[in-house]
């Protein structure tokens, strides 16, 4: 529902959607058709993965890769319940990327050992960390991080600035908490 509300925030501005867990995938490019992006972030759920994990440093190499292949420029925003990745692995994907700008919205509560481990990864990185509300104020938060941010430059001989906001919004991070792991159904013992 969060992309979905970034998506109509952000209606006619490129974003992209990478889903990740024990890999990372590049689900869609950055496209400006903005609907694409909320409905398929809609249809991702942990079970598509083929690899359990938690592997930030991957999703976060991955989204540099592919802003900096066409030097897109943009911002990385990262909504999860957790990280569980060593904060050095994704410090050094994050400078990889040429620092390119990170943000994590946190779908837990603000006490929560999952929000701490987010804010934890999130100091390395010097990125902010919203709250995830019942109304829209996090990703209005969000997009006036975005739009405060000093703009980069593609490095092109004909040098142009690009929008500060979400071009590669968001790595989407599956949901590897124990309430989302498929149970098994329970069979009766046969005597």
């Amino acid at each position: 529902l969060k992309v979905a509300d970034l998506a109509a925030s952000r209606k006619g501005q490129a974003l992209g959607l990478i889903a990740y867990a024990g890999s990372a995938h590049l689900v869609l490019p950055p496209t400006r058709d903005t609907a694409v992006v909320a409905q398929m972030a809609a249809e991702i759920s942990p079970s598509i993965m083929p690899t359990r994990g938690d592997r930030l440093d991957l999703a976060i190499a991955k989204a540099g890769e592919i802003l900096n292949a066409d030097d897109l420029g943009g911002r990385i925003l990262v909504i999860a319940d957790s990280v569980d990745v060593d904060p050095a692995s994704a410090k050094d994907a994050h400078l990889a990327t040429g620092r390119l700008p990170v943000h994590f919205l946190t779908i837990n509560r603000p006490d929560s050992a999952g929000t701490e481990s987010i804010r934890r990864v999130a100091r390395d990185l010097k990125a902010p960390v919203e709250q995830l509300t019942a109304d829209d104020s996090d990703i209005q938060a969000i997009i006036r991080t975005a739009a405060r941010a000093p703009m980069r430059s593609t490095g092109n001989t004909d040098a142009r600035w690009h929008d500060a906001g979400y071009w590669l919004t968001p790595v989407l991070a599956l949901l590897v908490a124990l309430s989302f792991r498929r149970t098994q159904p329970h069979t009766p013992a046969r005597a």
